[in-house]
């Protein structure tokens, strides 16, 4: 037996203490807030924070400011450099420990934090191919304002770190980013000549609910018992998740919906040499009722389309649209694409599409065909609202009409028991889940300094509008009191109008309702209008150029203090002069019509509440509104419904005027909490 050396012995015993300390020690790390092409708040404490070996003393130095910490027992650590005035000439942002890090290009300026849904999340990419807005966008080099991303993060539990990356404008990073907020970022630079820092956190489709910390919420009953059943049913997406396809196919099993031969198949229906001369010709939203299957069955779709030289041998992507329920077949020139069945969980309500492999893409005309499932007549793509095929190879185009049908199967009309029993597959999705957002794309934030917030939202909570005004205000000044700034600048977009099928509802005015509301009750708080540049049948209007260039107008009014007007004509107080209303507005200089013609939705009522369209006539700062089917009016709206056409309602400067109402009646979404 060999005796180990003494010498050898204590070597071995030096390395494992010294890998000990080494394992034990950690660099100082950064939070991912904190990357090169930065802006740092100007004329503000900065917190710098991170995390670094317990017990370890971090330096933080920018240009002349420096300010030390020592990382606590768990690790973190936090500084705040004194305010610096606003500096355009890049330094490097240096932060010491056992290790060194060095952020460069540093700028300091006015950082904002653009927030909220799709239209805040649209990118100025989008607008490259359109003529009125190309040009902004191809000439988009403003290096003195930098742009964020991060990665979209919905999180049970506050994240303490987030991972971004700053970029400065030029036409390739902008094209990723925020729309609305570039060409706000761009009309503020313009008249500050300083730097403009923009932290894009948004997600299309999401609630204000999401957006708030569960302590926020849990402080108003209704919005605590939402959160509870959301986070619960979440939970429960593992179980669901399992048990729902097993459900699902035993109830088609016993009420005759069971799907297992595939016929259609098995005839060649795929095939492009197969003939369609007996097939149904239409657009792809042809309804049930039309073919014949009325209480669902199985519904065959083909499609020829052109594909030119240019595109041949590229994959591109096919877009089908919102389906009821994902159940359904794709074949690209008679090869099965993908199928979609049972699963969970995005099983009801959601875009369905499948990407084309190059290998089958050829020059001349190729077949698309797809095989529709619908176990009811409310299920599916056939009879819902209006679906479209959008291809995205060089030159296509939206491809709904010209398809041709065939039934391969009629379902029989099930006894409503039956339909009552038929799984119902209750999930969620974890963005729209209370607090979530918040936890994972804003408390990371905190307490990074800001100059002021942009939200652009409420497209998702128009159904339940009238609880947004209690739901707004509880967010704000929850993010205001997190972020212990005081109360910084609040920009909210109002939502413009919208709705399709031009049907006078108003719960899309109850939102704007909401959010006006929000505007005047919170201090340091402003309101843009965007009521005449939406696009009725389209929840996305393209024109963010209004947008943004109109709330750098409130931004520089109200919270820079430029002596600018910034509003249109908003409602002041109203007096009945027998049948006729006056309605006296602030920002009302030069009232006027925007086209010349009389002036459109205003309304009137009686105490009966029964508005009708009514003749508004301009005089001075107030126009007077009257029609003869009221003579003893009560009530004055403008605007207020989803979709108000042609607002030509305007001031000097031609703003438009915002919507509102003299009437308190009770709206579609007062009981919905």
């Amino acid at each position: 037996m060999h005796k180990k050396h003494p010498l050898r012995s204590l070597f071995h015993l030096t390395l494992s203490a010294l890998a000990a300390i080494s394992s034990a020690r950690a660099d100082v790390v950064l939070n991912g807030l904190f990357a090169d092409h930065m802006v740092l708040q100007r004329d503000a404490k900065v917190p710098v924070w991170g995390t670094a070996t317990p017990g370890e003393e971090v330096t933080v130095t920018f240009g002349k400011a420096s300010a030390k910490a020592t990382a606590g027992t768990d690790g973190k650590w936090i500084v705040k450099l004194d305010p610096m005035p606003a500096n355009a000439s890049p330094e490097e942002l240096v932060v010491a420990g056992k290790n060194t890090l060095k952020i460069e290009d540093v700028l300091i300026g006015d950082v904002w934090l653009c927030s909220g849904q799709s239209n805040m999340e649209l990118r100025a990419g989008g607008l490259k191919n359109n003529p009125l807005y190309s040009n902004d966008i191809l000439s988009a080099n403003f290096p003195d304002i930098r742009l964020s991303f991060f990665t979209k993060k919905a999180s049970e539990t506050p994240l303490d770190s987030i991972a971004l990356n700053w970029a400065p404008c030029t036409p390739d990073s902008v094209a990723k980013f925020s729309a609305a907020g570039f060409y706000f970022a761009r009309d503020l630079q313009k008249e500050l000549k300083v730097p403009i820092g923009l932290l894009w956190s948004t997600w299309g489709g999401t609630s204000a609910k999401a957006w708030t910390s569960l302590e926020a919420l849990n402080t108003v009953p209704s919005f605590k018992q939402l959160a509870s059943h959301e986070i619960d049913l979440y939970h429960q997406l593992p179980f669901i998740t399992t048990n729902f396809p097993v459900q699902l196919k035993a109830w088609e099993e016993k009420n005759g919906r069971s799907d297992t031969n595939n016929l259609g198949e098995q005839q060649g229906w795929a095939d492009p040499a197969t003939s369609t001369s007996d097939w149904i010709s239409g657009s792809f939203d042809l309804s049930k009722e039309k073919l014949g299957t009325p209480d669902g069955g199985i519904v065959w779709v083909r499609k020829g389309i052109v594909i030119p030289e240019t595109a041949s041998g590229k994959g591109f992507h096919m877009t089908l649209g919102k389906a009821n329920e994902k159940y359904f077949t794709i074949y690209f020139n008679g090869k099965k694409l993908v199928e979609a069945g049972h699963t969970p969980p995005n099983f009801y309500l959601d875009n369905a599409g499948t990407g084309i492999p190059s290998d089958l893409v050829k020059a001349g005309t190729n077949l698309i065909a797809m095989r529709i499932v619908s176990d009811t007549g409310a299920s599916g793509f056939l009879g819902s609202k209006p679906s479209k095929w959008d291809m995205s190879f060089p030159g296509a185009t939206t491809i709904a009409d010209d398809c041709q049908f065939k039934v391969e199967k009629k379902f029989d009309k099930l006894p409503p028991d039956a339909l009552a029993e038929r799984p119902n597959l209750k999930v969620i999705a974890a963005q729209g889940v209370s607090s979530y957002l918040f936890n994972g794309m804003i408390y990371p934030m905190i307490p990074f300094a800001i100059k002021g917030v942009v939200w652009y939202q409420g497209e998702s909570d128009t159904g339940r509008a009238f609880a947004y005004r209690t739901m707004l205000p509880t967010m704000l000044n929850d993010w205001r009191a997190r972020w212990g700034q005081g109360n910084f600048p609040i920009l909210i977009q109002q939502l413009p109008n919208y709705h399709g099928d031009m049907v006078p509802h108003v719960a899309w005015a109850q939102l704007r309702e909401a959010e006006a509301m929000t505007a005047t009750n919170l201090p340091n708080c402003g309101l843009s209008c965007a009521i005449d540049i939406g696009e009725g049948g389209n929840v996305h209007p393209l024109n963010k150029r209004d947008v943004g260039h109109r709330l750098s107008l409130v931004a520089l009014a109200k919270f820079y203090g430029k002596n600018i007007p910034y509003s249109g004509p908003l409602f002041d107080s109203s007096t009945v002069e027998g049948a006729t209303i006056r309605v006296k507005f602030q920002h009302a200089e030069g009232l006027k019509s925007l086209d010349g013609k009389p002036l459109t939705q205003f309304a009137i009522a009686a105490s009966d509440g029964n508005f009708i369209p009514a003749e508004a006539k301009i005089e001075g700062d107030t126009v007077v509104v009257s029609s003869p089917q009221v003579p003893k009016p009560a009530f004055v709206r403008y605007a207020w419904i989803d979709d108000p056409e042609r607002c030509n309602f305007v001031n000097a400067i031609g703003l438009p005027a915002f919507p509102f109402r003299t009437d308190t009646l009770p709206g579609p979404t007062d009981n919905i909490p």
